[in-house]
């Protein structure tokens, strides 16, 4: 067994390296439930973005939108996530929330969703009153917030709350 952990691990290394290689890994979307520390992940990418922009760490802030077009030019490190779970409600053929029927499942996939840190004085993607924040757990027991993501609405934000809506990484 130990020659095929060094195998594997041999084999492993040039992939591994290629990854690490400036903006390979944000090159394409990025399943935040196959990453060991997607958090960790979220706060590296603030961390380049800090170093790119020179703004302090802490005073940046997370934005995030469903379409890569309604990113403002100042986020310059921007992941694009896919894999995401709907919970509590679907995406209309609008692009925003709407009441899943009776008869539709209850997670749904949706589209990958872009996230960004910006400093603080630039506007998010979506006008005040035509999102609400959705909380993303790492998966459906809802213990850990990863963090939360701006969700398109036409309605009253509260009645997403209530309805329970929620995006996960994985499903448990």
């Amino acid at each position: 067994t130990t020659e095929i952990y060094t195998l594997s691990l041999h084999d492993a290394l040039p992939i591994c390296a290629k990854c690490v290689q400036p903006g390979v890994i944000l090159s394409k979307p990025i399943d935040l439930g196959n990453l060991l520390h997607p958090g960790t992940f979220l706060n590296g990418v603030r961390q380049q973005t800090a170093r790119q922009t020179g703004v302090a760490l802490d005073a940046l802030k997370q934005i995030s939108c469903w379409d890569r077009r309604a990113m403002p030019s100042e986020a310059k490190v921007v992941v694009e996530v896919t894999g995401l779970l709907l919970q509590g409600c679907v995406f209309g053929s609008d692009g925003k929330l709407t009441e899943a029927a009776a008869d539709e499942l209850e997670m749904v996939k949706v589209d990958n969703c872009f996230i960004a840190f910006v400093p603080p004085d630039v506007p998010g993607c979506y006008p005040e009153g035509q999102y609400t924040l959705t909380p993303v757990y790492y998966n459906t027991t809802r213990e850990r917030l990863l963090t939360s993501v701006c969700v398109p609405i036409t309605s009253d934000e509260q009645k997403w709350v209530r309805l329970g809506a929620a995006l996960f990484i994985k499903e448990l």
